[in-house]
C-alpha cells in the first residue's frame, strides 16, 4: 500500500542518517585516539572528511522532504 511504501521509505532514509551520524562519529573518535597517540591530529583531513559526512547527511535529511517521499499535501 501507500502507506507501507511510504514508511519503508522512511525507516531507510532514517537508517542513513543513523548510519551516517556514526560514521562522524567514529571519524571523530579516531581523530581524538590518534592526537592522543601524536601529541595532535591532522586537521585538514578531518575537516576534509567531516565535510563529505555532512554531505551525505544533507543529502539524507533531503531525501526526508515531502516531496521526494511523495507524501500527498492535504488542504
Amino acid at each position: 500500500t501507500g502507506v507501507g511504501a511510504t514508511a519503508a521509505i522512511v525507516e531507510q532514509n532514517l537508517k542513513n542518517i543513523q548510519n551516517v551520524v556514526l560514521e562522524i562519529n567514529d571519524l571523530y573518535a579516531s581523530q581524538v585516539a590518534m592526537a592522543s597517540r601524536t601529541g595532535g591530529m591532522n586537521y585538514g583531513s578531518f575537516i576534509a572528511e567531516r565535510a563529505t559526512l555532512f554531505q551525505k547527511l544533507d543529502g539524507s535529511f533531503a531525501m526526508l522532504s515531502k516531496r521526494s517521499v511523495q507524501i500527498p499535501v492535504y488542504r
